[in-house]
């Protein structure tokens, strides 16, 4: 936070400087008067006496722990915040030989829009703490939703082992949670896999990896993943009064490529069929309220799909990537990271670039999803269960609020 910014917190909150804050906890530890001491106009005497009271407790408290020995001068404020605050917390760094030697102290302390208040604003102030979690520290954007439903993002993300959101990101779904405050209905929307054959691996994060020996007809790895932590969010969606709508959407589109048909040694009608069987079986095991589809049903089945496909499979061809921010050097990035499943999917190749094609013809299937749901939805988030690696491609046609839950195959 720059200068002007600090000040103008410090005003709007009623925050002692740092400069003035030392200054007042100065006369209060060495028991001198205020008289001399110009104070700001949110404080007073009788407050800093208080104070004063409090600091010589608990120096009498610390003299007797401490028999002699040297503590640091502000100990008996921190014991003092550690009452007011539940969170204030401290810890000596290195040690001191006598009282006067100074000494390194790690405070982690309740904050203001994201900037720690001095000693005496928090000895005299009541700071909300319930505007001083970990995503308020880490995003300042969330300072614009209500506390309580910051407090259950935080729980939340950590419930359902979400990737930590980047700066747009959380500025995306903080917008999208925003209107759905103002009562405007959301949408969140989930794209699974097919029920593409996996093995259990005997080790390690990773706990499975994709065979693509068989297609199944039941509820996919992605989709099994998805399913149990679909509950908790729309837990929380209710919670907050918020009206989110969600709905999972089984990648049909994946019969359109001929490749992937002939894997799993079935017909193109044959590779449909399981998917629509698939996509019963996801609305029948979820214990949350959903709708399922198949994609291609929101664009007019594959005719419409192709439509949108041929449409970003041009643009990549002409190295035009919109509003993804992709470069020749990210993509070979995406390929080293899909390398081991495009190894199994089509076979291994020599060189990173002989992956290309591959990575391209999925990245123009996940623009043209996000295409989609632009037109489809009018405030859509994507939930991704898959590989976060592919993210960008959702941001092609439209910058999507997007959140990804951590990897969990290869």
């Amino acid at each position: 936070m720059n200068r002007e910014d600090a000040k103008k917190v410090a005003n709007e909150y009623n925050l002692v400087t740092s400069k003035k804050s030392h200054e007042i906890l100065r006369a209060i530890q060495k028991d001198a008067s205020f008289d001399n001491i110009f104070l700001p106009e949110n404080i007073n005497v009788e407050q800093l006496e208080k104070i004063k009271l409090l600091y010589q407790k608990k120096k009498k408290e610390l003299e007797k722990s401490y028999k002699g020995k040297a503590y640091p001068s502000n100990l008996p404020f921190y014991l003092i915040l550690e009452e007011k605050y539940p969170t204030f917390s401290w810890k000596i760094l290195g040690t001191e030989t006598n009282s006067n030697t100074a000494t390194n102290v790690n405070i982690d302390a309740p904050r203001v829009d994201n900037r720690r208040p001095s000693l005496c604003s928090l000895l005299i102030n009541d700071i909300r703490c319930d505007t001083d979690t970990s995503l308020h520290r880490r995003y300042p954007v969330v300072s614009r939703l209500p506390a309580p439903l910051v407090s259950s993002l935080a729980q939340l993300l950590e419930d359902i082992q979400a990737i930590s959101p980047d700066a747009l990101d959380m500025e995306k779904i903080v917008g999208w949670l925003e209107k759905g405050l103002q009562g405007e209905p959301l949408t969140l929307f989930s794209p699974v896999c097919p029920d593409y054959s996996v093995e259990q691996l005997k080790e390690g994060p990773i706990l499975y990896q994709y065979t693509f020996n068989e297609l199944g007809s039941g509820v996919g790895l992605v989709a099994k993943h998805l399913l149990k932590i679909l509950p908790a969010l729309s837990k929380t969606f209710k919670k907050h009064s918020l009206k989110v709508t969600i709905i999972v959407g089984v990648g049909d589109f994946e019969a359109a490529n001929l490749s992937n048909v002939r894997k799993v040694n079935l017909t193109f009608e044959e590779f449909v069929s399981r998917l629509q069987k698939s996509r019963a079986a996801i609305q029948i095991s979820s214990k949350a309220p959903i709708q399922t589809v198949l994609f291609t049903d929101l664009c007019g089945g594959f005719q419409g799909w192709n439509a949108y496909l041929k449409k970003f499979e041009r643009m990549f061809t002409k190295k035009k990537y919109g509003y993804s921010n992709l470069t020749s050097e990210k993509l070979l990035s995406i390929i080293k990271a899909r390398k081991p499943l495009y190894d199994r999917w089509y076979g291994i190749r020599s060189h990173l670039e002989d992956y290309l094609p591959m990575l391209l013809r999925q990245g123009a299937e996940y623009a043209a999803m996000g295409a989609v749901l632009k037109e489809k939805y009018k405030n859509c988030l994507i939930l991704g269960a898959d590989h976060a690696a592919m993210k960008p491609f959702y941001h092609v046609d439209h910058i999507h609020p997007i959140l990804y839950l951590k990897r969990f195959y290869m």
